[in-house]
């Protein structure tokens, strides 16, 4: 397979975001809106060109209530969590790390922004 200029250099993108839940949800809740969001970009970045994920990681602070990190290294890896909510949140504060191969940064904002709307 040849490689292309754009596939062997990694595009980056990351952002910090408040984000506000309509009502209060749990842990469980969260990890599964996360995983529905990540499923949705991963499938994005793939449908777009995308061929390897170098990582995609990120936090959600819970403040008082704990926080939550979240990762994926591959289009077939399940999503791997780290620590914890106490209770319910209404807000939190999320921060994540995309670093791909195949796919201009511009683009991985946009898919992102698709990806995460639905969910959070």
């Amino acid at each position: 397979m040849k490689i292309t200029p754009m596939e062997s250099h990694p595009a980056a993108f990351s952002c910090k975001r408040d984000i506000a839940f309509g009502r209060e949800i749990t842990e469980i809740e969260l990890k599964h809106r996360m995983t529905g969001c990540l499923s949705a970009l991963t499938n994005g970045l793939k449908g777009s060109g995308c061929r390897l994920i170098g990582h995609i990681k990120g936090l959600l602070d819970g403040g008082n209530s704990g926080h939550l990190m979240f990762s994926i290294t591959s289009f077939d890896d399940d999503v791997h969590f780290k620590g914890g909510i106490k209770g319910g949140i209404r807000k939190a504060v999320l921060t994540i790390n995309i670093i791909v191969y195949g796919i201009e940064t511009s683009k991985i904002e946009i898919l992102f922004n698709e990806a995460i709307d639905p969910y959070i």
